[in-house]
């Protein structure tokens, strides 16, 4: 998927190039360009494989809950109900 948006060199430039810019720093290497690139494509693949590999357990063990069903709300609602219950005690 990295190579499917754009060229990975292209992303990896920029990438570079903005963290670069977000340390101030406006000289860029070119050797140093050309190996982080590579590096960062790399880096990129290892991850899909990873992602690839692990997918099928999600199958296998679904998550417990379903998603956004735990929020704060419901809690709330459940003290409540207990606060009242032990009240008379």
């Amino acid at each position: 998927m990295f190579g499917r948006i754009a060229d990975s060199r292209t992303i990896s430039i920029w990438l570079i190039a903005y963290y670069a810019g977000t340390r101030n720093n406006s000289v860029i290497d070119a050797t140093a360009v050309q190996k982080n690139s590579q590096d960062l494509v790399q880096y990129w693949m290892r991850m899909q494989q990873t992602v690839a590999a692990a997918a099928p357990s999600f199958a296998e063990f679904p998550p417990m809950q379903h998603a956004a069903s735990f929020n704060l709300e419901e809690v709330k609602k459940k003290v409540e109900e207990i606060m009242k219950h032990h009240e008379g005690q």
